[in-house]
């Protein structure tokens, strides 16, 4: 990718190792433009992925109380991001970032290889169970963050383009995804700002909710 921008005379202006780290391309595509690289290898690879990683560790473990959990855990974020596929468009990571080594080696290597971690540890730890009691708790909180997580980044996104489609047969939709004439702030530039649904009690709460989800990863390690 540092090569083809070279050649066609992209930059970023602040050397030749910022362009290889950062990237040039913004959202480089094949076959026309029906494949754009970005958004597969964010999408379709690195959470599909870090789940069959997981996975193949509780076909190798069995379903222990951590190890379900962590299962539970990935295939959520992995069925949130292909069936929420019509947000990530909007996300700052599509709009703004390049696609240079830094995203790619992440998406590549670091999503999937380090964020199986706890999975790993459970399957060579199999000493460290977590009791009944703590794997219920633990599925409760998850739960609770994900139906924050899900539903705050959908109204985030259907707020910035109203006219999103929800992909037909994608699982679970919850209505709360999605604001009826939402309340605004007019800020001094002039753009709006959400402040109804999730957003009126806080700014960044769907990364609230991200934090507290990597918590449960975290704790479903039972040490």
């Amino acid at each position: 990718m540092w090569l083809t921008g070279w050649l066609a005379g992209k930059s970023t202006g602040q050397g030749q190792l910022a362009d290889f780290v950062m990237g040039t391309w913004l959202n480089p595509r094949l076959f026309g433009g029906r494949l754009d690289l970005k958004m597969f290898f964010e999408v379709r690879v690195s959470w599909i992925l870090l789940f069959l990683l997981t996975l193949s560790c509780a076909v190798k473990n069995g379903l222990t109380g951590g190890m379900f959990v962590i299962l539970t855990a990935h295939f959520l974020y992995a069925n949130s991001c292909v069936k929420g596929e019509e947000c990530i468009p909007t996300t700052w990571d599509i709009f703004k970032e390049k696609w240079g080594w830094m995203l790619i080696y992440w998406n590549l290597c670091g999503v999937p290889f380090v964020y199986c971690f706890s999975s790993w540890f459970i399957l060579k730890n199999p000493q460290y169970t977590l009791q009944p009691w703590q794997t219920g708790a633990l599925l409760g909180v998850l739960f609770c963050a994900y139906y924050v997580f899900d539903t705050a980044n959908a109204q985030k996104s259907h707020f910035r383009n109203p006219n999103l489609p929800a992909r037909k047969g994608a699982f679970p939709q919850f209505k709360y995804g999605r604001l009826d004439h939402p309340k605004v702030l007019k800020t001094h530039c002039g753009t709006d700002l959400l402040i109804d649904g999730w957003y009126k009690y806080a700014r960044k709460i769907h990364y609230a909710a991200d934090w507290t989800m990597a918590g449960v990863w975290a704790l479903s390690c039972a040490t």
